[in-house]
């Protein structure tokens, strides 16, 4: 199934302890942007103590977001405050990934197992975390979790390990484009 989600300039908000959306059927694929003047919408997520992904959660091969013009802020969780995929693709053409918050790792984006993270465009700032990758965690294990940085900015994120990016075993980055900047750890990188 697909879902085509025009946020139109308002606000889609989890309740309390839970997601906002849950993407992790085979071939589900939830697309999300903001045809808006000013493109202010966005969707807000809750504390999911310690489950992944305080506002989206991919957990299929083949289950994809992608996020086009719109925010997606405010969540918390054990691994990816906003966003996880275990596995699963994101991709980000344009937007805000903001101010997300992670017990273990990845404060605003946590990937695992087979999860793909492409940026094309758009923000990841503000994610914070008390363990690795203050934005984005990476962690595949026997597999590969990738991200492919081609443009965009990931900023000012803050961990113990990885201010804005961690790689863990099985984590690969390629960067051939955009900016890395601002990021802020205790102890590595």
């Amino acid at each position: 199934f697909a879902l085509y989600l025009d946020l139109n300039g308002k606000a889609i908000k989890a309740a309390s302890g839970y997601r906002a959306f849950h993407v992790s059927s085979s071939n589900a694929k939830l697309v999300i942007t903001d045809t808006s003047a000013e493109g202010k919408g966005y969707i807000q997520g809750s504390n999911m103590g310690t489950k992944g992904g305080g506002t989206i959660y991919m957990g299929s091969t083949s289950a994809t977001t992608v996020l086009f013009r719109g925010s997606i802020v405010g969540g918390t969780a054990k691994y990816g405050g906003n966003v996880y995929a275990n596995p699963g693709r994101f991709i980000m053409n344009g937007g805000t990934v903001s101010g997300g918050v992670s017990t273990a790792s990845g404060g605003n984006i946590g990937l695992e197992n087979a999860a793909t993270f492409i940026m094309n465009g758009g923000t990841v700032t503000g994610g914070k975390t008390d363990g690795k990758g203050g934005n984005v965690s990476l962690y595949g294990g026997s597999k590969t979790a990738l991200l492919e940085l081609n443009g965009g900015s990931i900023l000012d994120g803050t961990a113990v390990s990885g201010g804005n990016l961690r790689a863990g075993q099985g984590g690969q980055i390629v960067i051939s484009g955009g900016t890395v900047s601002g990021g802020t750890a205790t102890t590595e990188g």
